[in-house]
Parts: structure tokens; C-alpha cells; sequence
């Protein structure tokens, strides 16, 4: 008896070292992930096309498809991105200007990304193709419902869009109003 119980020690003994262990490892890889997914975009594994860090992208509006005053509610979405995107620790830098045109861009690359923005889609809000080279965004088409004309409803459409291309998903599960990429988003 006194040989098993000598046994369980040791055992037991093991398995505690073996659990801080294993937890030790755990929180420092958690810890270098959150820290190089925070800053350094080399170390993340994209799953999706994302712009370049602290590039300019130029936002094409098709003039003969939005309004003035809705223009001003898809600008107002870019805009809100750029803040974001200049806040210290979010490391994107990415900025957007605009310009309008009837048609898509014919010249882009990965380091002069443009988005061009139509209607066309019937259905849900809006749709983005995305072309690059792996993992950045050389050109993105958003296809907007042409019954949209509120600037807020497409403000917050666009804004789900842009989401798309800074790598986060749709969050069907997300309460309403807690994020842009979920449902009932907000700008």
C-alpha cells in the first residue's frame, strides 16, 4: 500500500507540473499571438485579402449611380475607417480619398489600391469582390442594392464592407448595434 500511494504521489506530483506547464506555454503563445496580431501584420494568418499597412486607398464613387448627399453618407463611412484606422495600437494606417467616374478603375496595384463603389446588386445590402496579390487587396468592388438611397443605410452598408477588407468577418451572432460587421451594424 504504501508503494501505490508512493506511485499516486508521483503521479499526481507529474500531472500538476505537466498543467503548469502546459499552462505556461499556453499564456505565452497567447500573449506573443495578441501582441504580434495587435502590430504585426507579418505574423498574422490572414484568411481574407486586407489592404497594405498605412496605405492610401483611392475610393472611386460612380457619380452616375449615388446622389450627392448619398455620396456624402459613403464618404462619411471611409471616414470613420481612417479615424479608426490612425488610432494608436490598431496599426493600419490606412486612409482613403475619393474621387468619382462612371466606370471602374482600370490600373490598381497592392500598393495603389482603389475600391470602386456601384449599384447593381438586388438581394442583400451590398457584396465585395476583392482582387490582389496574397494577402493585400490590389482592387475592391462593392456592389450596392440599388434600392438603397438613405446616406445612413449606406453609410452602414459601406461600412460593413470596408470592414471586410481590414480582415473581420460577418458576426450573425453579435447583439444588434454592437458592431458594424453584425447585424443592424452602426456607424
Amino acid at each position: 500500500m504504501k508503494t501505490t500511494c508512493l506511485l499516486q504521489l508521483r503521479l499526481d506530483r507529474l500531472l500538476v507540473l505537466c498543467l503548469v506547464v502546459a499552462l505556461f506555454i499556453g499564456a505565452t503563445i497567447y500573449s506573443q499571438v495578441v501582441v504580434s496580431a495587435a502590430c504585426n501584420f507579418t505574423t498574422v494568418d490572414y484568411s481574407i485579402l486586407v489592404f497594405k499597412q498605412s496605405i492610401s486607398v483611392v475610393v472611386v464613387i460612380n457619380s452616375s449611380q449615388f446622389t450627392a448627399t448619398e455620396q456624402e453618407g459613403i464618404k462619411r463611412a471611409f471616414a470613420n475607417w481612417s479615424n479608426f484606422s490612425s488610432i494608436s495600437g490598431t496599426c493600419t494606417g490606412v486612409t482613403f480619398t475619393y474621387t468619382t467616374a462612371t466606370t471602374p478603375p482600370t490600373s490598381y496595384s497592392v500598393n495603389a489600391p482603389k475600391i470602386y463603389m456601384q449599384r447593381g446588386y438586388s438581394g442583400a445590402h451590398a457584396k465585395s469582390n476583392f482582387v490582389g496579390d496574397w494577402p493585400y487587396i490590389s482592387r475592391v468592388i462593392i456592389t450596392v442594392d440599388p434600392n438603397i438611397h438613405s446616406p445612413d443605410t449606406l453609410g452602414g452598408t459601406t461600412g460593413h464592407e470596408i470592414g471586410h477588407t481590414f480582415g473581420l468577418f460577418d458576426c450573425p451572432t453579435c447583439a444588434s448595434g454592437t458592431t458594424i460587421m453584425g447585424p443592424g451594424g452602426y456607424l
